[in-house]
């Protein structure tokens, strides 16, 4: 089985990465990407394809296991693709995810790929934001009182 992965998704998803992308460029974050899942994909004997957002429907071939493509609109690329599979696709979009269970391949989301890819990541401190505490709705209760009348209805 090989691995279908959405690469913005992916990109967007390691702290390191999104850095390369935004601060860089996009062809940075995207090669920094590739520098990552190459070794990986050799290392696992596995195939994988890497589909981008944003391209001219270029595909090309890093490995004899490793293919690029990259589209003006990865998910219906990818949803096009997930057709030649067995694949696990790895994406954190709604609908690639369901059509990808639809027609029974596994499902990974991009956060928890990445950590597998990258155990050391940064990834790894972040804390989910502790639950708002009935104080701090209420202050914020107040500093957007024009939208009450919409609050009074919620039940915490």
């Amino acid at each position: 089985m090989g691995y279908l992965i959405d690469g913005n998704n992916l990109i967007h998803a390691v702290p390191e990465l999104r850095e390369a992308f935004v601060e860089d460029s996009p062809e940075a974050g995207k090669r920094a990407l590739l520098n990552l899942l190459i070794p990986w994909a050799d290392a696992e004997r596995c195939k994988v394809t890497v589909i981008f957002d944003g391209g001219d429907g270029r595909r090309s071939k890093e490995t004899n296991r490793f293919w690029v493509q990259e589209e003006p609109f990865a998910d219906r690329a990818l949803i096009t693709a997930m057709q030649r599979g067995p694949w696990t696709v790895v994406s954190s979009d709604g609908e690639v995810r369901s059509e990808a269970h639809r027609m029974g391949w596994k499902t990974l989301h991009v956060r928890d790929f990445a950590l597998n890819l990258l155990p050391d990541s940064s990834m790894d401190d972040e804390k989910p934001l502790p639950p708002s505490s009935r104080a701090e709705i209420n202050a914020w209760r107040r500093y957007f009182a024009e939208f009450a009348d919409e609050f009074e209805n919620l039940e915490f």
